[in-house]
């Protein structure tokens, strides 16, 4: 916490909240959210969920009496500079690439659907941003399909930021791959 500091021009969303840590509840499982700002001194719209934070944004972070600064710690694994000889892989063909990349492009135009017909003014915004099932998930899935068999590999593997896209993926690779269970 940086007390007396708040990062500008990156909020994305105002929200009233008790205290800080139910700002904290919030920012947690958005995908956009990786730092917030809570405003101590007002009771409606005191917390400010970023899109950035003062490590890649430094000069964004300012001075601001009655604001106290958070950065969300998030971990993250990036098993492409690991190398595990241990790690089961499968043989994969371009056609099941390809079909994998149609199954969870479904699952991409769904969830759009689902999210425009619950909310029909995010009609003119990236949905994706919405619900976090981005083109580049789909890219890194079918990248690392041969080393996926479980909803516990995608969840290390995949910057999934929702357990349930986790099951939709494992669901997808299932219906490819013989060699998963259900």
């Amino acid at each position: 916490m940086v007390n007396g500091y708040a990062l500008l021009g990156h909020v994305f969303e105002n929200v009233s909240v008790a205290g800080v840590i139910n700002c904290y509840h919030t920012c947690q499982p958005n995908c956009r959210c990786i730092s917030f700002n809570f405003l101590t001194t007002v009771n409606q719209d005191n917390c400010q969920l970023n899109s950035e934070n003062k490590h890649l944004k430094p000069g964004a972070l300012v001075r601001m009496e009655g604001s106290q600064y958070y950065d969300l710690d998030i971990k993250y694994n990036d098993k492409r500079t690991e190398v595990t000889t241990s790690q089961k892989t499968r043989p994969v063909s371009v056609d099941q690439r390809n079909q994998l990349k149609d199954l969870l492009k479904g699952c991409q135009g769904n969830m759009r659907q689902e999210v425009l017909e619950s909310n029909p003014h995010f009609f003119y915004s990236n949905v994706d941003n919405v619900t976090c099932f981005t083109n580049q998930l789909i890219d890194d899935t079918i990248l690392k399909c041969d080393s996926l068999f479980s909803v516990d590999d995608i969840l290390e593997m995949l910057p999934v930021w929702n357990v349930d896209h986790a099951h939709k993926i494992y669901s997808c690779l299932y219906n490819v791959f013989a060699d998963l269970h259900e």
